[in-house]
């Protein structure tokens, strides 16, 4: 009998007002049920739908989403400074976190092994292990890593002192499952180091259609603590600002639920934001980012501007398309050009280091 928490029978149900993207092209995912549902008890945010799943189940085990997944990026304290691959700076976190070295380390949704190198570099003496649900990230995983790859998690027996799921959470239909497994691999001292996109901070995620749960720090906290899993969360990480990253290990201890922000929260957030869009006068304007903001802001902007321009600094995106814009570097800006920051909370800080550099109007959301 699986242990659930998050059941539709105890959940408020959320019409989702706008279009949603998938996170590997930003293509549209249409949903036909675009719901979006919130645990009373718990306070997480999930999806919830059969015919959503079997049309993301066909998407994420085709051989077009693996090679169509974009694994080069920048570490966003890296702006305006020498590009450091994101792989090295998580590796790096990971390694400040977990100080022992463990034995065995087992990453769940490893991709293409590129975490579990740089990992190799700080864990020398650990045996690592790789897991993945498709067939052709298993092919691309053995071309990249030297690591073990697993197939299937349920059939596992090992234990392991470290488990690994970065950006993997949010796209697992069955998350209880994925959770009691882990549980089941982690040692008796173990554990289990998280980093997820994060709603607090970044709202503008709850636009992913192919994300099946929407992370909040205290819904988060509460599903966990659910399964007997306890640990730190840390939301201020230099490296990775819009991101939630937790350590958790085994705990027997009982905890009232934290209160978390509804779904109206956020619904109200992105209804705020069109209501700002539509003040702006320019006929041209600049989105900072090539993202799911930006490319929220885009839906918006594209009826009623007539240039946009996408500008970002990772040098693996300058000069590519973006729905059907050039995305250029800042350096190509006149100075006094209007720039929209759909950052959220962490806003500021991305201005106050692109103002060392330029001299730029700012818009923020």
């Amino acid at each position: 009998m699986i242990k659930q928490i998050c059941k539709k029978s105890q959940s408020i149900k959320y019409k989702f007002p706008y279009e949603t993207f998938g996170h590997a092209g930003f293509n549209k995912i249409q949903n036909k049920n675009n719901f979006i549902y919130q645990c009373k008890n718990s306070f997480f945010i999930y999806r919830k739908d059969k015919g959503l799943k079997k049309k993301l189940n066909k998407l994420f085990f085709s051989n077009k989403y693996t090679s169509s997944r974009f694994s080069s990026h920048v570490t966003q304290n890296k702006i305006g400074k020498k590009n450091t691959s994101h792989y090295v700076s998580m590796a790096e976190i990971i390694k400040k976190y977990i100080k022992k070295e463990p034995k065995k380390v087992l990453e769940v949704g490893c991709y293409d092994g590129k975490l579990l190198n740089e990992l190799s570099r700080k864990f020398k003496r650990s045996k690592l292990y790789g897991y993945d649900v498709s067939t052709s990230i298993k092919k691309l995983f053995k071309k990249n890593c030297n690591s073990n790859f697993i197939e299937n998690l349920d059939t596992l027996e090992e234990k392991f002192d470290l488990i690994i799921c970065v950006n993997t959470f949010q796209y697992v239909p069955n998350f209880d499952d994925l959770t009691i497994n882990m549980k089941r691999l982690l040692s008796k001292k173990g554990k289990i180091f998280f980093l997820n996109t994060f709603l607090d901070k970044y709202p503008f995620t709850i636009n992913y259609g192919d994300q099946y749960n929407y992370i909040t720090r205290n819904g988060f906290m509460n599903f966990l603590r659910f399964h007997n899993l306890n640990g730190k969360i840390i939301t201020n990480s230099v490296e990775f600002p819009r991101n939630l990253i937790g350590v958790f290990t085994h705990s027997n201890k009982k905890y009232k639920f934290l209160k978390s922000k509804k779904v109206s929260y956020y619904l109200k957030y992105l209804k705020n934001v069109e209501k700002k869009l539509f003040k702006i006068s320019s006929n041209e304007v600049n989105i900072f980012g090539s993202t799911i903001s930006a490319k929220f802001l885009f839906e918006i902007l594209k009826k009623k501007v007539k240039k946009i321009t996408f500008v970002d600094e990772n040098p693996h995106k300058i000069n590519k398309k973006f729905f059907g814009k050039k995305i250029i570097h800042p350096s190509q800006l006149k100075n006094d050009s209007l720039v929209l920051m759909s950052y959220g909370l962490t806003n500021n800080q991305i201005i106050n280091k692109l103002n060392k550099k330029y001299n730029f109007r700012y818009i923020k959301f």
